[in-house]
C-alpha cells in the first residue's frame, strides 16, 4: 500500500496524525474534520480516544476494529493503528503499522521529536493495543450495456 508519513503538530494530536497517515490526507484536513464534524476544540488539545479514532477513520471510508491486546506482529493485517507506550499517567501514543507489498514491515511514528520516524526494527516498540484497518473495495466502473430499452 505504501503509506506516506505525516508529523503530528502538537503533543496531543498523534491520533489525528495516525488517521492522516492511514487515510492519505494532510494533518490539517483531518484536524479540520475533527473540529467541524466531531467537536474537537479548535485550538486543541486534540486528545483522541479509540471511539473518536474509529469515527474519524469512518469519515474517510476506513473501518477500524475494536482495540485488541497486542501479542505479535504476525497477527496484524497489512495496516493497523497501534497504541504504544501505554501507562496510566500519560495514556499512549498512536502510530501506524504497515506491511507493504515491497520491503519489510514498518511502523510510521508521527512524533516529531524522534530521531527515526519510519521504523523497521519492530521488536523495540512497546505496543499495548492495536486496531486493524479495512479499506473500502475499489469500485469497478459499470460497463455500458449495448442493449437499448424498447
Amino acid at each position: 500500500m505504501a503509506l506516506r508519513h505525516r508529523f503530528q503538530a502538537t503533543r496531543t494530536d498523534c491520533g489525528l496524525a495516525a488517521v492522516a497517515i492511514a487515510a492519505g490526507q494532510s494533518l490539517r484536513h483531518v484536524r479540520n474534520i475533527a473540529v467541524s464534524e466531531f467537536g474537537y476544540p479548535p485550538n486543541g488539545p486534540y486528545y483522541t480516544g479509540h471511539k473518536q479514532l474509529r469515527q474519524l477513520l469512518a469519515w474517510f471510508g476506513i473501518e477500524a476494529s475494536g482495540l485488541r491486546k497486542f501479542t505479535s506482529y504476525d497477527r496484524l493485517d497489512d495496516v493497523a493503528i497501534l497504541l504504544i507506550k501505554r501507562n496510566p499517567d500519560s495514556g499512549g501514543h498512536y502510530v501506524v503499522f504497515e506491511r507493504p507489498k515491497r520491503g519489510p514491515a514498518r511502523v510510521l511514528d508521527p512524533g516529531w521529536w524522534l530521531k527515526q520516524h519510519v521504523r523497521t526494527n519492530l521488536a523495540r516498540i512497546p505496543v499495548a493495543y492495536y486496531a486493524t484497518l479495512k479499506y473500502p473495495e475499489p469500485q469497478t466502473p459499470q460497463r455500458a450495456s449495448k442493449r437499448h430499452p424498447p
